[in-house]
């Protein structure tokens, strides 16, 4: 049973492998699930809809900073994620 309510997957390409778990995480109900690819500097962030499906809530590259839905106050400086 999946209990937290977001997760995060990291990709080594832009494949569609980090996507394959979305439909067991809407079941679970994880409201909120982030898509990264290093080698794109580039986070993907899903919401749960009201219907209870992911949508793409934004796309951040590595010169913004990420804020996490269902934690709002939480700031994420990609800048310093992404380094070469």
């Amino acid at each position: 049973m999946i209990s937290e309510k977001r997760v995060g997957k990291i990709l080594c390409n832009s494949n569609l492998i980090g996507f394959k778990n979305l439909a067991l995480y809407e079941q679970a109900g994880v409201r909120e699930y982030w898509v990264v690819f290093p080698v794109e500097y580039v986070l993907q962030q899903f919401v749960l809809n009201e219907a209870g499906k992911y949508e793409l809530k934004n796309s951040f590259t590595e010169d913004e900073v990420f804020t996490a839905h269902i934690f709002p106050d939480m700031e994420v400086d990609l800048g310093q994620i992404f380094v070469e």
